[in-house]
């Protein structure tokens, strides 16, 4: 079990989607720096990070790794393995609890075969992104907007009453 997740993690504008999808490493990572961007000017120049931007590079080599096994999956089905083969998380020790770290801690090597996968068409995130529009400006109402809303074949839409 992955015990935390940190300070500076990622939320999203709307409430129907947790946030971020899933926590991967991205505190006190040793990354190497090019000799032409390097503090020093050196080669060879170290230095431990954290951020989103150490995170993402673990998730893009982990899609990239699932997409070995599955070369015809679109995106939205690599994210859905990545998604739902997740290591538990201690929502005891994270801020926000269970909500705080989207669906866990990023398993790559369970990702590669996770049995079910939810595919994401483009039609459907258009019709989710026109229906958080119309909640904006309240066109519909609350049941209308969330019968919409979950109609959408994705993985972190939780419904949340005002």
């Amino acid at each position: 079990m992955v015990e935390n997740h940190s300070f500076f993690v990622t939320k999203k504008p709307e409430r129907q989607t947790l946030a971020p999808d899933l926590s991967a490493p991205g505190v006190d990572i040793l990354a190497a720096y090019s000799p032409i961007t390097s503090p020093s000017f050196s080669p060879g120049n170290y230095n431990i990070q954290y951020g989103t931007s150490t995170a993402c590079p673990h998730v893009f080599g982990a899609a990239a790794y699932v997409k070995t096994f599955h070369p015809d999956w679109s995106p939205s089905a690599i994210k859905s393995a990545l998604m739902a083969t997740t290591l538990p998380m201690s929502d005891t020790k994270s801020l926000g609890g269970e909500f705080a770290y989207g669906s866990g801690h990023l398993n790559p090597v369970a990702a590669a075969h996770p049995g079910l996968v939810y595919e994401a068409l483009k039609e459907d995130c258009i019709i989710m992104f026109v229906t958080l529009a119309m909640m904006q400006r309240n066109f519909k109402s609350y049941q209308e907007i969330i019968t919409l809303l979950l109609v959408l074949n994705y993985q972190s839409v939780h419904h949340q009453r005002n």
